[in-house]
This record gives structure tokens, C-alpha cells and sequence, in this order.
């Protein structure tokens, strides 16, 4: 999908789907991705409250120089997207969380990169709300020495605190990882691996194929 295709996306009432591509497009630019995250966290993790001014801070990343062709991003999970209505896996993945988080009032929740930015209001609720730290991995990144592994972000949602970490951050113990599909399990064991001595304390949970 191009940077226009994202935006209609936005302007045409489906917030969550356009930031999530737009955060997909910015995977290599976590600059943009920070001050994407910041500008969600700010508006209270309502989607609604984002204008095309911050889905554009992602899809800039797909502008290419004259005469060059125009990237693209995968849009991939909108069919699923689509099937499932616009909070379809919104409410899946909290039923997922409701359940698993069950007496565990302390765990940090981590997520996999990249379907679950749909639903950030979602994560926030599991984990700041709580004062648990919330997470984001990228599994692409796991043997980047180039790029941050990912984010986390600490404080209540009035006052979130977006920090990048690298190789020799360790997950919290008793932390949840949550990716929304297993596929297969390669992901999981990317991120496991990578997790070490913290893997055991940490569940890999996904959604139940819909």
C-alpha cells in the first residue's frame, strides 16, 4: 500500500488500521515511531483523536526521491482486518488478556510487532493503567545492532515516559508477550531466544484462529 492508500485509510474513518500501517512503514525509523507512540499516548490512546498530520509522521518514510517509484507497505492484515469489523481483534485481543493477565496484577505485557498497534488503548489498559510497564518488540530487529529492538513505555497514560532499548535490556520477570498469531512459531522462538534467562518467566500468548 502506498502513503495515500494509508491516508484514505485515516480519512475515511478507520484510525487504527492507518496508524498500524503507518507504524509498519516507520519500522526502520524508530525516530518516527517514538513520536508516533507519543502523539497516541497523549491523546489519551484514543485513536479518534489523531489527525492525518500524525499517521503522515509514518507514511513519510515511503517517500521516495524524484523519479524513484513510491514505497509501499504490506497491507496484508486488512483482510483480516476487514472480515473481523473494525474492533473485531480489538475485543479479541482484550478477552486474550483479560484471561491471561487473571491474577497477575504485576506483570509488564510486551508486544510483538506489528497488528497489535490496533489496539494500544487495549494494551494500555492491561498494563499502565496497572503500573505495569507496556512493551513493544521487533522481531526484525532482534539481530540489528543498527536499529533499537523496540520500546517501552513506563508511567500512567497521563504521563507516559517512551524510552528505545537495545541487546542488554532484559524483560521484567513475570513479563506477558503477546503476538497476535504464532505463525507458526518462528516469531515466538526469535523472541524467546533473544529474551534468555527472562524467557521462562515470560508467556507468548495469540489470539485462537478466527
Amino acid at each position: 500500500m502506498s502513503a495515500g492508500h494509508v491516508e484514505k485509510l485515516h480519512m475515511g474513518g478507520f484510525p487504527r488500521a492507518a496508524y498500524y500501517l503507518a507504524m509498519k512503514a516507520a519500522s526502520e525509523q524508530h525516530e518516527a515511531q517514538m513520536k508516533m507512540l507519543n502523539r497516541l499516548a497523549v491523546s489519551g490512546f484514543d485513536y479518534s483523536r489523531l489527525g492525518i498530520e500524525d499517521i503522515r509522521i509514518g507514511t513519510a518514510a515511503l517517500e521516495r526521491g524524484p523519479g524513484q517509484e513510491p514505497g509501499t507497505v504490506g497491507g496484508e492484515k486488512l483482510g483480516q482486518f476487514s472480515r473481523h469489523g473494525p474492533t473485531g481483534d480489538v475485543e479479541s485481543f482484550d478477552k486474550v488478556l483479560d484471561f491471561e493477565l487473571a491474577g497477575r496484577p504485576d506483570a509488564a505485557l510486551f508486544i510483538v510487532a506489528n497488528y497489535p498497534f490496533i489496539a494500544l488503548d487495549v494494551m494500555a489498559r492491561h498494563s499502565l493503567e496497572k503500573g505495569n510497564k507496556l512493551g513493544i518488540i521487533n522481531p526484525d530487529h532482534l539481530a540489528s545492532s543498527e536499529y533499537p529492538l523496540g520500546f517501552v513505555m513506563d508511567g500512567s497514560p497521563a504521563g507516559v515516559e517512551i524510552s528505545p532499548f537495545g541487546t542488554d535490556f532484559r524483560l521484567p520477570p513475570g513479563t506477558v508477550v503477546f503476538d497476535d498469531v504464532v505463525r507458526e512459531g518462528r516469531t515466538k522462538e526469535r523472541v524467546m531466544d533473544w529474551a534468555g534467562s527472562e524467557a521462562s518467566f515470560a508467556t507468548a500468548i495469540s489470539l485462537p484462529n478466527l
